[in-house]
């Protein structure tokens, strides 16, 4: 199994700016290794260069970037390789769980189709066969802990920690030696979160697999990761085992990233959060509410049709807001927290003092040519225009 070692890699962008061709540099002077059989997490902020350079490691940076430097799988050079030889290591030997599965994944063609595309292109001698891919594809869904009937889905018919499990899937397909994972939860609750790290953890561990995680949240690679590299402005700033990185920052940009993350239940962390200007802690404003309800629901229900049968997606909601209070709603994939719209619906700006309403559910307008079609709530109370 191959150490991956980024030896003084920097990226550079051409732009076309007003004043003509520019250049932007990405990643500077970065040196990294990640040995065979552990996991590296790499940390920063949007725009800091992890995924620029993660994406380097199979060539997969667009046309105006330029790298110097070496990344080297093994003793293998990747800028040397020619196009068969990067489609040999590609899948087989690293792959990659990309950023954002519902954009990575084909909407048009069922999961299992796309896992089958991938055995069949980068899977050599090892299943030659269609049975033999078909096998391998349903025993991917098994590692992944979805069942066998998925295979037949689309990506519009799985929840998102579903389609991640697919992404993980696909990059496990080949059995590879390395797997890149692009913010692989980005987008998910914090329940589907911990299900898919625990997941990826295990299988690492099973197969010995060397991992590098990229993401801007350190409690998420201090889950995964043995070692965390801290990257901002395209620059190295720290590298260190995952707990010391967390807890005890050498660099003040890391403990500043650190402390980014509010404590919940703490006012000050969540009022005054730590930030990249040195906004401190210590400055937590007054926090005061007044005793004005602006918002109120009362008893609000939200169904759904769906094969003929009635969907429940919120039930018998009572929420009230204040003047100057902020409400959270928080819930896992599925919990009805994004109906929350339905408050909207509730609410008829032009009569602001009737907030509350016993049932709230989405029926046709009156009058579909009309401009001003309406949404209506079928209790009380009725939304015109955009909302």
């Amino acid at each position: 199994m191959p150490d991956l070692t980024f030896d003084d890699v920097s990226v550079t962008y051409r732009t076309s700016g007003r004043s003509g061709r520019d250049e932007v540099a990405a990643v500077r002077n970065v040196s990294l290794t990640l040995p065979a059989g552990q996991t590296l997490g790499i940390a920063g902020e949007s725009g800091s260069g992890k995924s620029t350079l993660a994406m380097s490691v199979l060539r997969l940076l667009p046309r105006n970037a330029t790298l110097s430097g070496r990344v080297l799988l093994g003793d293998q050079d990747v800028a040397t390789l020619s196009f068969g030889q990067l489609r040999a290591v590609r899948w087989a030997k690293t792959s990659i769980v990309f950023q954002g599965a519902m954009h990575s994944l084909n909407p048009v063609r069922t999961v299992g189709w796309q896992l089958l595309e991938a055995l069949e292109l980068h899977a050599g001698d090892r299943w030659k066969t269609e049975n033999a891919r078909k096998e391998r594809a349903l025993e991917l869904l098994d590692i992944v802990d979805l069942q066998a009937q998925k295979s037949e889905s689309y990506p519009h018919e799985l929840s998102g920690g579903q389609k991640q499990r697919v992404m993980i899937a696909m990059a496990l397909a080949c059995d590879p030696e390395v797997i890149i994972a692009d913010e692989p939860t980005t987008a998910l609750d914090v329940i589907v979160q911990k299900q898919i790290l625990d997941m990826i953890s295990r299988l690492v561990s099973e197969r010995g697999i060397s991992m590098l995680m990229i993401s801007h949240d350190l409690s998420v690679l201090a889950t995964a990761c043995d070692r965390i590299a801290i990257m901002r402005d395209g620059e190295l700033v720290e590298v260190g085992e995952s707990y010391a990185v967390c807890t005890t920052p050498v660099q003040a940009y890391t403990r500043q990233l650190a402390d980014a993350f509010p404590t919940i239940g703490d006012p000050a962390s969540r009022m005054a959060p730590v930030t990249r200007h040195g906004r401190g802690a210590e400055e937590v404003p007054e926090i005061a509410h007044e005793d004005e309800v602006l918002l109120e629901a009362r008893g609000v229900n939200v169904t759904y049709r769906s094969g003929g049968r009635p969907v429940h997606a919120v039930r018998d909601v009572d929420l009230s807001v204040r003047k100057g209070e902020i409400v959270a709603l928080v819930g896992q994939s599925g919990s009805g927290s994004r109906r929350s719209r339905a408050l909207s619906w509730a609410c008829n700006p032009q009569t602001r003092d009737r907030r509350s309403c016993s049932t709230v559910r989405p029926s046709r307008p009156r009058d579909a040519d009309s401009p001003g079609s309406a949404r209506r709530c079928s209790s009380c109370c009725r939304t015109r225009g955009r909302l």
